[in-house]
């Protein structure tokens, strides 16, 4: 089975526009989850699922999770998670 990421754009279409999955969790368990932030600041949460099922079992366990920037699940089990390193970001001061 391939894995795809696509985002839903509720007109019963995809697009293959999201970003790949991340290297840490890729082809990983049975549904993985991960964290981006986005040009304006904002963050970008996407799940990525092997079918309904899988998707279904991160009801419960995916809310406990938040502070992690990555997560890999096989059923409700998580099987893998980490945080990314912070980015510094610089100021300039005149």
């Amino acid at each position: 089975m391939a894995w795809h990421p696509a985002k839903y754009d509720g007109r019963h279409r995809f697009s293959k526009q999201l970003p790949a999955r991340p290297d840490e969790i890729n082809k990983k368990g049975t549904a993985q989850a991960w964290i981006l932030a986005r040009a304006d600041g904002a963050s970008l949460a996407i799940v990525s699922a092997k079918d309904a099922a899988s998707l279904e079992a991160l009801i419960r366990p995916l809310p406990h999770y938040g502070r992690q920037s990555y997560i890999a699940f096989d059923g409700r089990g998580a099987i893998e998670k980490g945080i990314w390193p912070m980015q510094v970001q610089q100021v300039v001061v005149e």
